[in-house]
Parts: C-alpha cells; sequence; structure tokens
C-alpha cells in the first residue's frame, strides 16, 4: 500500500468521524432546546392563566383569617 493512499484513507475516515460526531451533537443540542423552550412557553401560558386563581385564593385567606 502507498503512504499516500494510507494518509488519504485515514483522514477521510477522520472527516467522517468528525462529521458525524457534529451532526450528531448538532442535532441533540437543538432538539434538547427546542422542547426547552416550547416545554417553558407552554409553562408561562399556564402560570398567567392560573395567576387570577392565585390573587383569589390569597384574597380568601386574608378575609378568612381576618374574621
Amino acid at each position: 500500500m502507498e503512504p499516500g493512499f494510507l494518509a488519504l484513507a485515514l483522514i477521510t475516515l477522520a472527516a467522517a468521524f468528525v462529521n458525524g460526531a457534529l451532526g450528531y451533537g448538532f442535532s441533540s443540542l437543538t432538539v434538547q432546546g427546542s422542547l426547552a423552550y416550547s416545554v417553558m412557553a407552554a409553562a408561562v401560558l399556564v402560570d398567567l392563566c392560573l395567576l387570577p386563581n392565585y390573587f383569589k385564593c390569597i384574597a380568601t385567606t386574608r378575609s378568612i383569617s381576618a374574621s
């Protein structure tokens, strides 16, 4: 085997390994990031919908303890 062919084969193998690792890492990071964003957005919406109920509970607790 020629040294040039062996070097080309090793460089190609290393490039494929790095490309696959970067592709896997990028996709796993973007999927996790988008899931975290959507979950946080849903949690904010739920909190905003329940916020008036929090105030009602606090007001009710204060009126019960005042009487």
